[in-house]
């Protein structure tokens, strides 16, 4: 039986201000995810029945 929900520790979702490549991560600009987002969903565009 799988678990419904998935621990995640040390994950870091960072959104930055324009694209960002891997040559170019530690440079980009990265903006606060309280004032970018209101709501943060990790479902992968499914819905779940609660």
């Amino acid at each position: 039986m799988s678990a419904l929900y998935e621990r995640s520790q040390l994950t870091q979702v960072m959104i930055s201000s324009a694209p960002a490549t891997a040559e170019t991560m530690d440079k980009a600009e990265y903006l606060r995810l309280d004032c970018t987002i209101k709501e943060v969903q990790f479902t992968a565009g499914q819905k779940q029945d609660i």
